[in-house]
């Protein structure tokens, strides 16, 4: 199982560019310990009153939102979490079963977290269109978190990050640089943090 697994999402290219961050994606641990890892990240930012919140609002659907969630994950469990083989990524890449499962699992923990730490009423950045800031809203915590659906929320890296002032930054990670190797001829983007405005936000969202 173990080699199968090596031979489905291989470092070879990333060894061959960085040789210690290869080593590093190697040793990764388990998911379910990338995944307690991913919470307590969540803890420690509402602990440390760092915790971004945005309420999205639809495009299709104004003004039906969705809750946005960002927070500060470091550079080695982003590392491991979008690019290690008991990843996030990889789940999926298993079966669409499994990576399901593990994002439901996930998601229904940070929404635990959420539920037990935020007030009755948040505060959160007002998103609208291609992700403007263009204030704040007052949301119930209820409504908030049922928009926090463990079967259509999904975990990504942060693309925009909300400053709190108006102002979004952008995080974009770059396609460039070595590949994954998936199986004998698939590659996937290394979402690495050497060459690019690294971002190191984990950002679930619906």
């Amino acid at each position: 199982m173990q080699e199968g697994l090596n031979l489905l999402w291989s470092f070879e290219e990333v060894a061959a560019v960085e040789p210690a961050r290869a080593v590093r994606l190697e040793s990764a641990p388990s998911s379910e310990q990338i995944a307690a890892l991913t919470v307590q990240r969540l803890e420690a930012a509402l602990a440390g009153g760092v915790l971004r919140l945005g309420w999205s609002e639809s495009r299709e659907r104004p003004p039906d939102s969705r809750l946005v969630v960002q927070f500060h994950i470091g550079e080695t469990l982003y590392d491991w979490f979008f690019n290690a083989r008991t990843g996030y990524r990889t789940q999926f890449r298993q079966g669409p079963g499994r990576g399901h499962a593990y994002n439901h699992d996930l998601t229904r923990a940070i929404r635990a977290v959420l539920a037990a730490n935020l007030p009755a009423t948040i505060t959160a950045r007002h998103v609208v269109g291609d992700f403007a800031d263009v204030g704040t809203s007052a949301v119930s915590r209820e409504h908030a978190l049922q928009s926090l659906d463990p079967d259509l929320s999904k975990f990504w890296c942060c693309g925009r990050l909300l400053l709190g002032d108006g102002l979004v930054r952008e995080m974009i990670p770059s396609g460039s640089g070595p590949k994954l190797r998936i199986g004998e001829v698939d590659r996937y983007r290394d979402l690495g943090f050497g060459r690019m405005a690294r971002t190191q936000w984990g950002v679930p969202r619906p």
